[in-house]
């Protein structure tokens, strides 16, 4: 077959074999260190500490799951609620399953692009959703574990829906996919569309039916998620919280996010990416050259994906992937988040990181139909820059989060010697508070009859 004017003779299922292999490389070298180096900061230091407060997992998850943050999100708070209870302090194993759920959710949504388009279109988006400088909060704090099982659970939703022959199955099990990632994480609902974009047309002139059919999991999961947070969550719950009510302005709000996300994905990811940089000199010499070794080798292979995918329909998937990422922004609607491009609060741009990631993709393989010969290699070159520019970037931004983590305990660590050589006196209870930046990092109160009294629990 043709791809950009070469012949490609590689058979799909070893080009996809290939692809695998260098997905789990890039998503190895970048986040693989963290888990072992990273910390815990901030909003993480006060939920893994909570478990201490109770003697039974099922009274403690009772008391998460009715937290006004997380009624809205019963599916998250119970894999919170159970990592907290079995992990306590453990980072390192909190930061694991964070990532084990990325990552799955980087490579279902390969394999799902890949039964719709191009698998080197597949592997572009893949390759940029996981390296998206813009959403490192939601890889770097433990706590937001609750957007990536978001993620998985979206992706091995459209992984199905992509299915050439999708049968009632596959179909119910698209709709309970959907509605764990709704109540998961809400950033990925305004993605539901796309569930019903990949299903395979039926040959014949269509129809409502046919429309109806094909939306027939979305609309369900669609109706389950209005009636848990409609009914459920307020009956269930004295303090129910939910993003699913139209604010007064949504309009506004809407548009407000999509201008501010424009510039998040067109203008902040280059200036994030640079501004990362100077965090590399904290990686060690040698983890820093095999780092630049296999970005050196994903350099060219997303030069070559960008140089061989087929042109055909380039338009048309354009246009859907801009749909796609203008409706990823529908979260500002319902949300009182605005897109913000580094740090704990880019927690929001789950969902959006795929919806970028295959718009870039996909304007890359437009721009490759342009008849002047000698401007497509410049063209997939400044692909294959940007991407190891994300990818470099990111490598800076985990730097960073190991440095705040180190920097916190480093805090706590001070804090509670002060308060071992503090003779109390007649007080009978203590808080100490620990801040960064007037945010706070870690936080303990005690009484005389706490086991901890005189001392503060150090994570580590």
């Amino acid at each position: 077959m043709e791809n950009g004017g070469e012949p490609d003779v590689r058979p799909e299922p070893r080009l996809k074999r290939g692809h695998l292999v260098l997905l789990l490389a890039l998503l190895g070298l970048v986040y693989a260190p963290y888990i072992t180096r990273g910390g815990l900061v901030r909003d993480d230091l006060g939920f893994v500490t909570a478990p201490r407060d109770f003697t039974t997992y099922l009274a403690f998850q009772g008391h998460l799951s009715s937290l006004v943050t997380m009624t809205a999100r019963p599916v998250s708070a119970i894999l919170h609620g159970a990592s907290y209870w079995l992990y306590g302090a453990n980072a390192c194993a909190h930061h694991a399953t964070n990532l084990i759920l990325f990552a799955g959710s980087i490579i279902l949504a390969y394999f799902a692009i890949s039964r719709v388009f191009d698998p080197r279109l597949a592997f572009m988006t893949s390759a940029f959703a996981a390296v998206y400088p813009v959403a490192s909060g939601t890889v770097f704090s433990a706590l937001m574990m609750n957007s990536n099982l978001a993620g998985i659970c979206w992706t091995g939703a459209l992984y199905l829906s992509a299915s050439r022959s999708p049968s009632l199955k596959e179909d119910i099990a698209v709709a309970i996919l959907l509605m764990l990632s709704g109540l998961s994480y809400e950033s990925f609902v305004p993605l539901f569309a796309a569930n019903v974009l990949v299903r395979e047309p039926r040959s014949g002139p269509l129809s409502l039916q046919t429309l109806v059919r094909r939306a027939a999991p979305v609309l369900v999961a669609v109706f389950l998620l209005a009636l848990y947070r409609v009914v459920i969550e307020r009956w269930i719950f004295e303090t129910s919280f939910t993003r699913a009510t139209l604010q007064a302005n949504a309009l506004p709000r809407l548009g407000g996010g999509i201008l501010d996300g424009l510039r998040v994905a067109f203008v902040d990811s280059i200036r994030v990416s640079f501004r990362a940089l100077r965090n590399i000199t904290l990686v060690s010499p040698g983890w820093l050259l095999v780092f630049v070794v296999g970005i050196a080798t994903l350099f060219g292979s997303v030069y070559r994906a960008a140089a061989q995918c087929r042109r055909s329909g380039a338009g048309a998937i354009w246009i859907v992937a801009a749909a796609m990422f203008l409706a990823a922004h529908l979260i500002f609607a319902f949300s009182d988040y605005r897109p913000t491009a580094a740090g704990f609060e880019s927690r929001t741009q789950g969902g959006i990181r795929f919806a970028s990631a295959f718009l870039i993709a996909s304007t890359v393989v437009l721009a490759g139909t342009v008849r002047a010969k000698r401007v497509k290699p410049a063209i997939f070159t400044a692909t294959a820059v940007l991407f190891a520019l994300f990818a470099f970037g990111m490598l800076g931004q985990r730097e960073g989060w190991i440095e705040a983590a180190h920097y916190n305990k480093g805090v706590v660590e001070e804090v509670s010697k002060a308060v071992r050589a503090t003779v109390i006196g007649e007080q009978d209870s203590l808080t100490l508070i620990a801040e960064l930046d007037r945010q706070p990092v870690a936080f303990r109160s005690f009484t005389r009859s706490d086991r901890d009294w005189g001392g503060l629990v150090c994570v580590s």
